[in-house]
């Protein structure tokens, strides 16, 4: 398993525990830069059905992903988009699912 299917998966994990209360049917992770600054990121895509992860619940998720990748060595920051199975349809094509 390379280093990005590693990282993939243990967000994937962190992700699919901290919104245990919500559906996520997917999660998608990929290597992207900023259109800011150029600095290295992560773009991840959280999708759910039904009802939608609560606030307090995000920012837990994204406290623990980022605590992960920090103890990795990895600096890249992760951004979350949440979509509904339809809208990653439409967004990213059938790759946002697991």
């Amino acid at each position: 398993m390379s280093g990005i299917e590693t990282v993939r998966d243990s967000v994937s994990d962190i992700v699919r525990n901290e919104l245990a209360s919500t559906s996520v049917v997917g999660v998608d992770m990929r290597e992207d830069v900023s259109g800011y600054d150029g600095e290295p990121l992560y773009r991840v895509a959280v999708v759910f059905e039904g009802k939608r992860p609560r606030p307090k619940q995000v920012g837990s998720m994204l406290l623990h992903v980022r605590k992960y990748l920090w103890n990795a060595g990895d600096e890249r920051f992760p951004i979350f988009t949440f979509l509904t199975p339809k809208d990653a349809e439409e967004y990213y094509g059938s790759r946002a699912s697991d």
